[in-house]
């Protein structure tokens, strides 16, 4: 339905999470509270229909205000609702993951209503769905597994989802009664999800600079073994005196995309280093002779 009516493309990614999606919904209406940590993000410009389809999906149980993570005002509009659109994602960029990644994965909305004495628990009965027109929003790689991002490449089709809103949503309920899954496995989320998730990732400048530090075949030879300490002030030429906590931190999210492996070694200094990974045996392999004759 996602390349029918969204204008995805039609691939094993978003026909999966597309079906997980609408069952998602489904067994939130049923069982309010059940676990849904999973939150799609529709991309694409301005102006393909993104907020009048999600509404044509939900009507009339739909919403997209203004939203605040945490404020109380914006957890008690959101009540009532069973799907609910974080516009541009404005109020998540403003957020850490950490608090990003506790909101999405909430079963129980908490507050306080305006001129109410006691606290509120509600089960929470809205699936979250984010839409934004840029490509790259993902800060770093922590907590991104709960977002799956759907491309808009064509204006959407809005009479054709209305006309099947009712269909779609009827199918979502039967698998839902048949005990379908709401959330992918193991191997679906490494072959399908995770490739579309990492592709959303913001570029680290930083990133670059160190792969050619590493990749560097000084007079020394080749590294296969660094600390963060050489990485920051060899690699990247910074000042011992003005490296943070931070930059530790960030050089070793870097370390961690380019596949080196973090060891710790008792009783030596430095303590900790990164390794360089070994290569398999597919990449120890010579090339192989072309021999076109040899029929496929």
């Amino acid at each position: 339905w996602l390349p029918d009516f969204f204008g995805a493309p039609d691939t094993p990614y978003t026909r999966l999470v597309g079906r997980l999606w609408l069952v998602g919904m489904a067994r939130r209406a049923f069982e309010p509270g059940c676990k849904f940590d999973y939150m799609p993000i529709l991309e694409g410009p301005q102006g393909r229909g993104k907020s009048t389809a999600l509404e044509i999906l939900a009507h009339p149980w739909f919403g997209n205000t203004d939203f605040v993570m945490g404020d109380k005002d914006s957890m008690a509009v959101m009540q009532g609702k069973w799907l609910y659109e974080v516009a541009e994602l404005d109020s998540f960029n403003k957020a850490d993951t950490t608090r990003v990644k506790s909101f999405v994965t909430r079963q129980m909305d908490e507050f306080r209503p305006a001129y109410g004495r006691r606290i509120l628990k509600i089960p929470r009965r809205v699936v979250l769905v984010g839409t934004t027109n840029q490509f790259e929003y993902f800060k770093d790689s922590t907590g991104n597994r709960r977002f799956w991002p759907i491309k808009c490449l064509e204006q959407i089709n809005l009479d054709g989802l209305r006309a099947m809103r009712d269909q779609l949503l009827a199918e979502a309920v039967v698998r839902y009664r048949d005990r379908e899954l709401t959330y992918p496995t193991r191997e679906e989320q490494e072959q399908y999800i995770t490739p579309e998730q990492d592709a959303r990732e913001i570029a680290d400048a930083w990133e670059e600079g160190i792969h050619r530090y590493l990749e560097d075949v000084g007079i020394d030879g080749q590294i296969d073994r660094v600390s963060g300490y050489d990485v920051l002030t060899k690699g990247l030429k910074i000042d011992p005196g003005k490296i943070t906590k931070e930059m530790t931190t960030r050089v070793g999210i870097a370390m961690r995309k380019l596949h080196w492996n973090k060891r710790e070694r008792r009783g030596e200094h430095p303590r900790y280093v990164y390794e360089r990974p070994e290569k398999s045996a597919q990449d120890t392999m010579p090339p192989q002779a072309d021999d076109r004759s040899v029929p496929f």
